[in-house]
């Protein structure tokens, strides 16, 4: 190993005052545990209507799948932020953590993206409407993060566009890779 990983090259990039470590996670979390409430709630209410995933679900069966959902998606989501968040400060130079500034594009992503519209769907149009609104829901959502997370990224560290929407991705594709198993 170069070091380049080690503890004395992640004070060297990002700095003493923060030693390359992630801010408390009391900033961002609210945000991020409240999109993954509301996102629970939707988990409920097809859980109370008798729904079932279109997919597999692995070894939980299918009509427990959105209970453990529910049970599992605030915290959940609560780790891809961080992984998310981890992922980009080792793409950037010295400077403030960008941390809960992440934290509440994602949230704002998931919310408002994903997670309203599909609450619509469902409340207006019963489970076909929602299976409809749902491949354009999740594309607009992953649009919404890495835009959001760009922009994140230019006011709290002052990048120009590119800068900020290429360091911004490898944390999102890192994001999607963990939880993709379990955010359908």
């Amino acid at each position: 190993m170069d070091g380049r990983w080690g503890l004395e090259s992640v004070t060297a990039v990002h700095g003493r005052e923060q030693g390359g470590r992630l801010s408390p996670p009391g900033q961002g979390s609210f945000a991020v545990g409240s999109a993954g409430a509301l996102w629970a709630a939707l988990c409920l209410a097809l859980f109370a209507g008798g729904h079932t995933p279109s997919g597999p679900t692995g070894p939980v069966p299918p009509e427990r799948w959105y209970l453990l959902q529910a049970a599992v998606l605030p915290l959940l989501l609560l780790g891809l932020w961080r992984l998310q968040a981890a992922v980009t400060l080792r793409l950037l130079p010295p400077g403030p953590d960008p941390t809960p500034a992440l934290g509440w594009a994602y949230a704002g992503a998931v919310a408002l993206a994903l997670v309203v519209p599909e609450l619509v769907a469902l409340s207006v149009g019963g489970i076909a409407s929602l299976r409809s609104v749902a491949p354009l829901a999740g594309g607009a959502m992953v649009l919404s993060a890495w835009v959001g997370a760009a922009v994140a990224l230019r006011r709290v560290r002052g990048l120009g566009w590119g800068a900020a929407l290429s360091r911004s991705l490898p944390g999102l594709l890192a994001q999607a890779i963990v939880g993709a198993p379990f955010l359908r």
